[in-house]
């Protein structure tokens, strides 16, 4: 038999989807009466929920550091479709419908060549 048969082929390594996406909320959400603001983030939490275990999320609050946007969601993903998915529910939801995406980054990594062969001392 030759090595090739006996031998598994090393799989390629999964590649991420990463996503910084902004998000600019409407001066008009905070003139809402407080029972629609709280109905309108239950929405948009359950969209998000919806994706655990499929997308990691990491939020931040820009909120007092930047003019331009209020909070940044980090998303890391194995599926593209699921970033879209993901969006267009946030955006229906109560919340969603008084949010703008001034900047949304795309990237895609790939596992790092010295992970699997790199010991430190010690």
């Amino acid at each position: 038999m030759s090595t090739s048969e006996t031998s598994p082929t090393p799989s390629a390594p999964r590649r991420q989807y990463v996503n910084f996406a902004f998000y600019k909320v409407d001066p008009a959400w905070r003139r809402l009466p407080e029972d629609v603001r709280t109905q309108g983030k239950q929405e948009f939490l359950r969209a998000v929920e919806e994706y655990n275990g499929q997308v990691l999320l990491v939020p931040y609050s820009t909120i007092g550091i930047r003019g331009d946007c209020d909070f940044m969601l980090w998303r890391i993903s194995y599926d593209l479709d699921l970033f879209q998915d993901m969006t267009t529910k946030m955006l229906a939801s109560g919340l969603g419908q008084y949010l703008t995406t001034p900047y949304s980054y795309l990237a895609i990594t790939k596992r790092s060549v010295y992970v699997d062969h790199h010991s430190h001392a010690g």
